[in-house]
């Protein structure tokens, strides 16, 4: 499942993504996907998603009810598809 240069990153719950030099993430992403104020029944889209790091921090808990992440990078859209596969 791993390629070359990856990783699995916990991010609690049971979750874990993928993550590459290239395709990481801050604590920043961490917050921002803390300040969103979504209700279950809410639509989400990420725009840029890189390895898709804030459509899984909001899975995991009080998820809305469909969650989409963009990606035009290949390698990044593969790792967020591969991401959450794993979960």
């Amino acid at each position: 499942m791993l390629k070359s240069g990856e990783r699995l990153e916990p991010l609690g719950n049971g979750v874990e993504i993928i993550v590459s030099h290239k395709f990481a993430f801050t604590t920043d992403t961490i917050l921002l996907a803390d300040f969103a104020n979504h209700r279950k029944t809410d639509k989400v889209v990420d725009l840029c998603t890189g390895c898709g790091i804030i459509p899984l921090l909001l899975s995991r808990e009080n998820a809305p009810a469909e969650i989409k992440g963009v990606e035009i990078f290949p390698e990044g859209a593969d790792m967020m598809s591969r991401s959450v596969k794993h979960n």
